[in-house]
Parts: C-alpha cells; sequence; structure tokens
C-alpha cells in the first residue's frame, strides 16, 4: 500500500462521514444512488459524542444514519461490537437489513461469516447484534457501542437503559433516538434532564427534512389527527399522542352494511389460547363516496388449528369477492405462514401478504384521521361495545388487536387500486338494482308490464297498453285498439 493510499484508507477510517460520501450508495426506486447526507445527518455523523439524543420526526432519514455509521464502525474497528435495541422484532430485522444493503453496495465489501436475520459477524471479528426490546435486551453484551431505536416506544425502558448503561464505563457510546410518545416514558425524562449526565442533542423536525415540502403536507397531513401529528412530525411530547387517540364518539352506528363498495376482511394473527394476544379478522368496507364501514369483528385466542378454521369459516362466509388480508412477520417464517394459508387454508380465495411498517400508532394515523372526520361507520353488532372500548384506551390498553386489525384493513383500502374498485361495484350495483325493478303491473287487466333495461317506457305484454315509468308507479299514457 502506497503511503497516499494508505493516507486515505485513514481518512475514511477516521470519518465516517468522508466514508459516506466516498463509498456509501443506497438503493432508490430507480437502483441504486450514491449517498448524499441532508445537512443535520451530516451533524449526526460527525458527532463523535459519547452521549447523544436525537429527537426526531418520522421518515426523516436518522435510521439510514445511524445504519450507515454502524456499517462503518464494523468495517474500520475490528473486533468492535455494537448492539441495536428496537421497538420490535420487525423493526430490528428491518435495521439490519439496510445495513447489509450498505455492505452489498460497496465496491469492496466486507466478508461476513453469519448473515442473519438479528446478527452480523465480520470477518476481522466485529459483530452486530440488533434486539426487539425485552426485559433481557442489552444484557450479556460487552458492546463498544449501543443504540437504542425508537426507544420512546420500547417495553422496559427503564431495564434497558440500566443494562446498556455500563457501555459508557468501558469507554463506548450510546445514541438514543426516537419520535415522541408522550411523556410517561424513560425517552421524555433523558430529552428533559431528568436522569442527568451531559448529551448532544438533535432536533430534527419535519420542516428540516429537503424531501418534505408543502405539496407533501397537504397530501400527508389529512392522514393524522392533530395529536398524532403533532407528536411524529412536529417533535412535540403531548399525551393526546398516547391513550385515548381514538374517540368513541368519532363512530356512527348503522343498522346493515352498504351494497356497494370495495371489501377486505384484514386478519392480525396471535396463536394464543387462554390468554395473550387476540386474533383478530376485521371485514371493512370502502365505498365510492370515500366512507369506510366497519362491518364485523372477529376476536378469539385460540390454538393455530382453531385459528385458520375460523379464517376458512370467514372467507366462506364473506364471499369469494372479499379480498382476504394478512400481516405478513419478517423473516422466513413470516412467508411460510402465509404459504401456508395460501395453499392449504384459503384455496379458492385471494389472500394479499401485507408487510407491516412503522410503529402501531402510525400505522392507525390514517384509520384515526378517517374516523375524526366521522367518515367511519359500524354495522350494529355485539362485537361493537369491545371494540370501542378498546379505541378509547389506544395505544396504552391491555389489547389493541382490534384497533391494528382495523388499521391495516383502512391502510389496504385507501390505495387508489380500491377506490377505482369501490366506484366500479356502485355501479355495477346501482345497474342491477335498476334492472331488476320490480315490473308494474297494469291497471286494467293487472298483468306486468315490461319494462326493458335501462329504459322509462314499457308495455302490456297482455293488453299493449304503453307506461311510462313515474317516481312511484307506472302511469297509462295511450291505450291501442283493443285495450283493457
Amino acid at each position: 500500500m502506497t503511503a497516499d493510499s494508505s493516507a486515505g484508507v485513514s481518512v475514511l477510517a477516521a470519518s465516517p462521514l468522508v466514508w459516506a460520501l466516498e463509498c456509501v450508495r443506497l438503493p432508490t426506486p430507480e437502483g441504486t444512488a450514491s449517498f448524499r447526507p441532508y445537512p443535520y445527518q451530516a451533524v449526526l455523523l460527525t458527532d463523535r459524542s459519547p452521549r447523544r439524543l436525537c429527537l426526531k420526526a418520522r421518515q426523516t432519514g436518522i435510521t439510514t444514519t445511524i445504519a450507515v455509521e454502524v456499517a462503518h464502525e464494523a468495517i474500520f474497528k475490528p473486533r468492535s461490537l455494537c448492539l441495536i435495541v428496537s421497538r420490535d422484532q420487525g423493526a430490528a430485522a428491518h435495521v439490519l437489513d439496510i445495513i447489509y444493503g450498505i455492505f452489498d453496495e460497496l465496491d469492496d465489501p466486507p466478508r461476513l461469516l453469519k448473515r442473519g436475520s438479528f446478527e452480523a459477524l465480520l470477518e476481522n471479528g466485529s459483530r452486530i447484534v440488533s434486539q426487539p426490546a425485552t426485559a433481557k435486551s442489552g444484557r450479556g453484551y460487552r458492546a463498544t457501542s449501543v443504540v437504542l431505536d425508537e426507544f420512546a416506544y420500547a417495553e422496559y425502558d427503564s431495564r434497558i437503559y440500566r443494562a446498556v448503561s455500563p457501555t459508557l464505563s468501558r469507554g463506548g457510546r450510546l445514541t438514543i433516538l426516537s419520535t415522541p410518545n408522550g411523556m410517561a416514558n424513560m425517552f421524555y425524562r433523558l430529552w428533559h434532564g431528568d436522569e442527568g449526565g451531559e448529551w448532544s442533542r438533535h432536533n430534527v423536525h419535519w420542516r428540516d427534512c429537503p424531501a418534505f415540502d408543502g405539496a407533501w403536507y397537504e397530501r400527508e397531513r389529512p392522514k393524522y389527527t392533530a395529536g398524532q401529528w403533532a407528536s411524529e412530525f412536529e417533535c412535540n411530547f403531548i399525551e393526546s399522542a398516547g391513550a385515548g387517540s381514538l374517540k368513541r364518539e368519532w363512530f356512527t352506528i348503522i343498522d346493515k352494511a352498504p351494497l356497494d363498495g370495495a371489501r377486505v376482511r384484514y386478519w392480525d394473527l396471535a396463536a394464543t389460547e387462554g390468554g395473550g394476544d387476540y386474533t383478530v379478522g376485521a371485514l371493512v368496507s370502502l365505498d365510492a363516496d370515500g366512507l369506510y364501514t366497519i362491518e364485523d369483528i372477529r376476536r378469539v385466542q385460540a390454538t393455530p388449528l382453531q385459528v385458520e378454521k375460523l379464517v376458512r369459516q370467514s372467507a366462506e362466509l364473506d364471499g369469494i369477492e372479499t379480498e382476504v388480508c394478512m400481516e405478513e412477520e419478517p423473516g422466513s417464517s413470516g412467508k411460510s405462514l402465509i404459504d401456508h394459508y395460501r395453499r392449504h387454508v384459503l384455496q379458492g380465495f385471494t389472500l394479499n401478504a401485507v408487510r407491516a411498517t412503522g410503529s402501531k400508532l402510525a400505522r392507525a394515523g390514517p384509520f384515526a384521521s378517517q374516523a375524526e372526520a366521522g367518515n367511519v361507520r359500524l354495522v350494529r353488532g355485539p362485537w361493537v361495545s369491545a371494540f370501542l372500548d378498546e379505541c378509547e384506551t389506544f395505544p396504552d390498553g391491555p389489547h389493541d388487536d382490534q384497533v391494528d386489525a382495523v388499521a391495516g384493513a383502512v391502510l389496504v383500502l385507501g390505495g387508489s387500486a380500491y377506490r377505482s374498485k369501490a366506484q366500479k361495484r356502485r355501479l355495477a350495483v346501482g345497474m342491477i338494482g335498476y334492472m331488476q325493478r320490480r315490473a308494474p303491473d297494469c291497471p286494467g287487466c293487472g298483468m306486468p308490464v315490461y319494462m326493458p333495461p335501462m329504459s322509462e317506457v314499457g308495455e302490456c305484454q297482455y293488453c299493449g297498453r304503453t307506461y311510462v315509468r313515474g317516481e312511484d308507479e307506472a302511469r297509462p299514457v295511450t291505450a291501442a285498439t283493443g285495450g283493457c
């Protein structure tokens, strides 16, 4: 290696920002492109403080920035150990997927001895461990750096914070980042200084992101309630983002479901019997006027076999035109489960596998926004009371499975393809109803008057009298010779 090349490697090793600008490529809809950090991303990449807090809006690229930093450490610091703790299993797998994508696009990618869903081992001895937040997260690791991602939403936040704090005493670095989630959590206390310690602080509002403009705001803002928007995008620690973010009075109760519209049955599966989470299947429709109707909710705590029988029975009762949607968990196990349902449980029905992204609160945003606007109706049934009770305590109540399922259905139906389907079905139902309206009886002979489809004029087939369809009944216009 020449002196110049050695100096170049030294610069790359010393600066995650320089390395990112020179070497990192990220996937885009058109392929891959060189990483060009926004100003706040560049500031974070140059911050070498041992304690860092980042209060951020959603979708601003902070997780990607941290992934770049972790990849840099793993490559240039042999035998390092970076521990990442995310709010749930899906988020933990997602962060490591981003890191793998960075590795794969390098001109000289590192050799991986292990490439797991939650752990990577490099040939130079470096390890990256990505865990969901549990009571035991962070314990048993002598990490050189720790990242707590979306920490305001993590269960056992106090335990996790205590478990990873020794990293600092050994010369490591602790980075904690999150969007706000009310005030009853460790992230809020850290941000406001209640837990002590010297922290380098980064605050990223949605307006700081160059990708967000006025048109984006006009498109996205209606999907969220005022409280959700303030919390998710304006970095506001408000309690309204937590419990009670869905109000009972927002929902209108109706007696019958509308005939027109696109319908889906969205399943949120749980293999628990007699306790734990519920398996929930929400039947939701969207009409051409943009109104959502929750027609039915099935909710059980049952064995996997019992759940399969319920899913099959519900599909048969809903009809073949109702699409079945099911959340696909990350990893090979999630794909295997969807494949099993397609081949063995739902033969003859359409099954759409949906990969959930973002927090539960974020996924519930479009549903909550529509409900607040009065666009969600409930068909009267025995399930309504339990559903409304869960809405009032979401997301801090003991269960959120019904809200999750309904929110998933609203996200699916909100796509342009389903809105078009709702409009087409309304036209079809309207034409069928028009063509099948009862033929009026001739007032003279009592025989049915033949009314051709889409015609307002008919003729009695017995006596030949001509009629025009009125608003209430047919009325005679002319009498043919030999009429009644």
